[in-house]
């Protein structure tokens, strides 16, 4: 009815017609006339924002100059809304309201990486979104599934169903160790060059690899199971759900470098584990060549045949990450 909500029934003027009614609904497909409602001043869903507010700080502080620089990206399916370097101000940003959004912080030296975030937008919401650094210092520890890192004195059996790995925390590497090792697995089951993986014939130039993540990701990838050592890092689940890679050549070089704080922890928190503080070689994602990778036998790396030779293998990940 145009007018009121009750009306004589010869009052007919006061009634839409049926081609008024079609023309603001729509026929096509029974749906609603967009350029109608337009016209009206209704909004489509899609035209709808929500305004969020992004801060980055860390446990040091809520203004931390050492997280300056990081870069803040905010993503919804098919776009990206903005991608921005931290400079110690809020970050302002309007996102639609019709599909998810994904925010997530870079890595930054020295700090543990939060978590991304992904939520639904409410329509003419402003939104305010804090992520937390957690500052690292240098040294090794029992990490559980909170992201504590413990202290040996600190730590007792009663925390064995939380803890996930040792963490290591050098200038080079920030990384947690299983805290067992996989045997008698080869590099490959067929010569191959892997292209995206690190390849170097100098030992040197391996020990400054530290790209472990990305070396196991194009392994497996281009080889799949027949990459028995990448496979089972890539799909080997730590308690916190992260999931590990095979060590690069440099991330191995940390870790024998630093094997007796590490051997100690790992021992203590399972002694009947077999884990690298028993001294087995273990396999790592750099290459050498087609034909042989670099392995690191505790003492220094060296090159074994992919196909032929099997060795330990440990999943590691990047508290970066």
């Amino acid at each position: 009815h145009k007018h009121t909500e009750y009306a004589l029934a010869s009052a007919l003027s006061d009634y839409y017609t049926k081609k008024e009614v079609e023309d603001m609904v729509g026929n096509a497909g029974g749906g609603v006339d967009e350029s109608w409602l337009q016209q009206k001043g209704y909004l489509k869903k899609s035209d709808m924002r929500e305004t969020v507010v992004i801060k980055l700080v860390s446990d040091k502080g809520e203004s931390d100059s050492g997280l300056i620089g990081a870069t803040v990206t905010v993503r919804g399916k098919g776009i990206i809304y903005t991608k921005e370097t931290w400079q110690g101000s809020p970050i302002r940003v309007e996102v639609m309201c019709d599909r998810d959004v994904t925010i997530e912080v870079s890595a930054v030296k020295m700090y543990m990486k939060p978590k991304a975030l992904t939520y639904t937008p409410s329509p003419l919401y402003n939104r305010e979104v804090t992520f937390t650094y957690k500052a690292l210092e240098l040294g090794v520890f029992i990490i559980d599934t909170n992201d504590n890192l413990i202290n040996k004195d600190s730590w007792s059996p009663t925390m064995q169903q939380t803890t996930v790995g040792v963490a290591l925390i050098t200038e080079k590497v920030a990384i947690v160790i299983s805290t067992g090792l996989h045997t008698d697995l080869r590099w490959s089951k067929t010569y191959q060059l892997v292209g995206g993986v690190t390849t170097t014939t100098d030992s040197t130039v391996a020990a400054t690899d530290y790209k472990g993540k990305a070396n196991t990701e194009a392994i497996v990838k281009a080889l799949g199971q027949n990459a028995p050592a990448a496979y089972y890092c890539s799909n080997y689940t730590f308690k916190n759900g992260k999931k590990g890679y095979l060590m690069a050549a440099g991330e191995a070089q940390e870790i024998f470098v630093n094997m007796r704080e590490i051997s100690e922890l790992l021992n203590y928190i399972n002694p009947n584990t077999t884990n690298l503080a028993n001294g087995y070689e273990v396999w790592t994602s750099t290459q050498n060549n087609n034909s042989t990778a670099w392995r690191h036998d505790g003492m220094s790396l060296k090159t074994l045949s992919k196909t032929v030779d099997n060795n330990y293998v440990v999943p590691i990940y990047s508290l970066n990450d």
